[in-house]
């Protein structure tokens, strides 16, 4: 009887030691796993980062007095309205429109130049007091092969960023942080999952 207990003990701790070096191996497994997932994301965000400096639209602020683009100019309008709650919501209008026709003096001007053989799109506007607002894909504001756009807004109706998608990849051009008038932009990383 005492040989049966002995044995059945040996076996229970065996058994224990196992399952202990089981858990082990598939932490561990598991730690390769997320390793080598942070390890790829890293050097995906690399690669991105790399194309970024040399490939990436450009992107420009102008005054009024300082705007001498030919590119295509398009109107940025923000309309905002307040439901029965006073819950405010903002949809962007797009409007094609001549140099003449336009007052620039209360408002700025971006342009977005693509010197690049890809697609450039504007994905959405973030605004601070809205959020994110969708540019509606449009061909005329599609940007391909040293083309560009300049887009007008009025001062009160400036956004704090541009989204554009480019090669797979989203851009985030914070116009509030324009060096000159230069707008360089980053990467966002969120959008490389």
């Amino acid at each position: 009887m005492i040989v049966f207990y002995t044995v059945l003990i040996i076996s229970l701790i065996a058994n224990v030691i196992m399952l202990f070096l089981l858990y082990r191996a598939y932490q561990r497994h598991i730690c390769d796993n997320a390793e080598k997932q942070m390890f790829l994301l890293m050097i995906k965000r690399e690669r991105s980062s790399r194309f970024i400096e040399k490939d990436s639209p450009e992107m420009y602020i102008f005054n009024a007095d300082k705007y001498s683009d030919d590119y295509p100019l398009y109107e940025v309008i923000l309309n905002v309205k307040a439901d029965e709650e006073f819950k405010e919501s903002a949809k962007l209008s797009i409007n094609k429109v001549d140099k003449l026709q336009v007052d620039l003096s209360s408002k700025y001007i971006v342009t977005l130049t693509n010197n690049n053989d890809c697609t450039a799109q504007i994905h959405s506007l973030l605004y601070e007091r809205y959020g994110e607002i969708s540019f509606l894909p449009n061909k005329d504001i599609s940007l391909v092969n040293n083309n560009g756009i300049s887009l007008v807004f009025d001062i009160k109706d400036k956004p704090q960023s541009m989204i554009v998608t480019f090669k797979d990849n989203q851009l985030i051009y914070n116009i509030e942080q324009a060096k000159g008038n230069v707008i360089y932009p980053k990467l966002d990383f969120d959008s490389l999952k």
